[in-house]
């Protein structure tokens, strides 16, 4: 059986990764992710970086995987074609994707999730070429595609008249805004006389009006505090700087998952767009999830999707400008109508779900109301063994290229650390996953963070310490740790207790970061020295030393903050960090790719401590960390002992021919 037909659908966008920030039409691309939760689905990911080729399929879970496709390879394009003959609907997001689709329209298979007016868009982005281009495509969807859905009713009136002798079949579906299921909605009271707060989230794309929200600041900011939460926290910084403002807002970074405590503090939420058509026919996911939590819009124009329809109340700009705010009795009135208005939107966007659902082929709705099990059989997943090309797409594909150029599937693995990302999946393998933590602590952390709690790894060991053959009683073909082994004391020792659950022949694969790319990019190399040290000393204080190691060298920019010499040569601080436990997380050891293989591995291989062979190291530019490959059981002693007695380099910072800093 060909293993592309165990695909029900297709879905043109990028693959939804947990570790991706939920913004923009992320957040839709997730959304319509869950409404086909237990449907066998490939993601079909186009970029001109990925390479063409007929085995570009990588798998996730137990019912989704990925294609990545070249626009314009000829494998690419044969390879979508025998994926759309074989699934029974195509969900496109985007007039822009569904460029790629324009010869497959007349299949009857193609919904075009149109996110919002694309030639408009590119309009106001100052790209008329580019706006005529997706205005051809815009008709070829309107015309043909079986099904268009839109965010709002005011997006399908735009285009009924835009298109007047167009006849498409249109859905309605809102845009959802996407927090835990667990969360509890609440927020602030309004109080009379309290110093107010009014807050932006997003980005800053020309359409948000940045300067707009600056000026407010400007005039309001000795009444109100502003905070900016913004991914761009940099181009908004630089905007205040050369407005040299009297009144200076709090900007920084929220995580999806603080967003609530942030919206909860606040009164007021900045949505100041213009009176145009990329707005007038959109649903903001700000503006939802302002209102979800009790902040009055502050808009430019009110003319938003079906909000103003619905009746939803707000303060102008101007009237915010002119210190014309509603007190706090007709502010819990707002709040409480509006909360009224996102229920019905809400209301619309689960009538929406479950028509697009009835709407998918019999077959698929019976899935989605008895989903399967995530051990289907495995999908056709290859990775080419003769080379290994960059750009990956994602940490799990680089991992992979290099595992699967020394290992067969299916055999029995055990992973350590995976969290969400297992290198190797439950449906491929007879894989087992052990960690520091149980399952359920991991999926509360994945809450925490604002990840799906759905995509931890099953724990199958819990182990707090290196001893892992005191829970596991078996031997695997693989063992894998990735970003592991800087976390341990005394790496030798791990080394031989690992090399006690691996089959004679079977691998250990690790990957770990490269201190150039790191916030250990300013310290030295772990040496040998320190690694045998660990092991022959029983009375080391090893620990100590990671600990003021990391103190003196950790590179504060990764936080935000300036490597003051004052505070990293402060030696009370760094008497502190000397006598502190340390914690789990802290790096024991940093390594670089190019000095890993001949001044760690090799030696440590020829003293005879560690009973393996050193299949590969494969360095990865692009994510700055590299692949180890070592076979278990030694056919021959080593002969080796790498450069041990060449001189050191460290790499870290690059040289001139003079042997100057570049």
């Amino acid at each position: 059986m060909n293993t592309l037909d165990q695909y029900r659908i297709a879905v043109v966008a990028p693959f939804p990764h947990p570790f991706i920030p939920l913004e923009g039409w992320m957040t839709r691309i997730v959304s319509i992710d869950r409404l086909l939760k237990g449907v066998p689905r490939i993601y079909l990911h186009f970029a001109a970086t990925h390479r063409d080729a007929q085995d570009a399929i990588i798998s996730h879970d137990g019912e989704r995987s990925e294609a990545l496709l070249h626009p314009s390879g000829p494998y690419s394009a044969k390879l979508l074609s025998r994926l759309v003959e074989g699934v029974d609907a195509v969900y496109v997001h985007t007039l822009h994707l569904a460029e790629h689709l324009l010869p497959l329209l007349d299949t009857g298979k193609v919904y075009v999730d149109i996110h919002g007016v694309t030639p408009e868009e590119e309009m106001l982005l100052g790209r008329p070429d580019l706006s005529d281009r997706y205005e051809a495509v815009e008709q070829a969807v309107l015309q043909r595609a079986k099904c268009c859905i839109g965010v709002s009713t005011a997006m399908i009136e735009h285009y009924k008249n835009k298109y007047p002798s167009f006849e498409p079949r249109w859905l309605t579906l809102p845009v959802a805004p996407i927090f835990s299921t667990d969360l509890e909605i609440t927020y602030r009271l309004p109080v009379d006389g309290s110093r107010l707060v009014a807050l932006y989230s997003g980005r800053t794309q020309v359409w948000q009006n940045l300067d707009a929200m600056l000026d407010l600041v400007e005039a309001m900011g000795d009444e109100v505090d502003f905070h900016f939460l913004s991914h761009d926290q940099e181009i908004i910084r630089q905007h205040i700087a050369r407005r040299a403002l009297p009144y200076q807002p709090l900007v920084s970074f929220c995580n999806k998952s603080d967003l609530p405590a942030a919206y909860s503090a606040a009164d007021f939420g900045l949505v100041l767009r213009d009176d145009s058509a990329v707005n007038r026919v959109s649903c903001p996911t700000k503006l939802m999830e302002y209102i979800y939590f009790g902040l009055i819009p502050v808009v430019r124009s009110p003319a938003m999707g079906d909000f103003l329809k619905l009746g939803y109340t707000y303060v102008t700009e101007r009237e915010f400008m002119e210190g014309f705010i509603p007190d706090a009795a007709s502010r819990d009135w707002m709040i409480k109508h509006n909360l009224d208005v996102v229920c019905q939107i809400e209301e619309r966007f689960q009538e929406g779900a479950r028509t697009l659902q009835a709407m998918l082929t019999e077959r698929n709705v019976d899935m989605l109301q008895n989903p399967t099990p995530k051990s289907l059989p495995g999908y056709a997943v290859a990775t080419p063994k003769e080379n290994i090309s960059e750009p990956f797409h994602d940490l799990p594909d680089f991992r992979r290229s290099v595992l699967f150029r020394h290992v067969q599937l299916p055999c029995d693995v055990l992973e350590v650390g995976a969290y969400m990302r297992p290198t190797v999946n439950v449906f491929e393998a007879n894989v087992k996953f052990l960690d520091y933590y149980n399952t359920d602590e991991l999926k509360s952390m994945a809450r925490k963070e604002g990840l799906d709690p759905e995509l931890v790894v099953p724990v199958d060991y819990v182990c707090q310490s290196k001893e892992y053959n005191e829970v596991v009683s078996t031997s695997f073909d693989v063992l894998i740790a990735n970003h592991v082994l800087e976390h341990v004391d005394c790496l030798v020792e791990w080394l031989q207790k690992a090399r006690s659950l691996i089959k004679e022949g079977g691998l250990l694969f690790f990957v770990l970061p490269d201190k150039k790319k790191s916030f250990d990019r300013f310290r030295p190399d772990t040496p040998l020295s320190h690694l045998l040290f660990e092991y022959l000393s029983t009375n080391h204080k090893m620990s100590s030393l990671h600990n003021l190691e990391k103190t003196l060298y950790y590179d504060m920019s990764y936080i935000g903050e300036k490597n003051d010499p004052a505070r990293k040569l402060n030696m009370k601080l760094l008497a502190e960090a000397e006598i502190t436990p340390i914690h789990p997380g802290v790096h024991r050891s940093v390594f670089q790719a190019e000095t890993f293989a001949e001044k760690l591995m090799k030696p440590l291989l020829y003293t005879g401590l560690i009973d393996y062979e050193l299949l590969e190291v494969r360095n990865c530019l692009q994510f700055g960390e590299f692949a180890v490959v070592l076979r278990a059981g030694m056919s021959n002693p080593p002969t080796d002992s790498g450069s041990l007695f060449s001189p050191s380099t460290d790499t870290c910072h690059p040289v001139d021919g003079k042997g100057l800093p570049a």
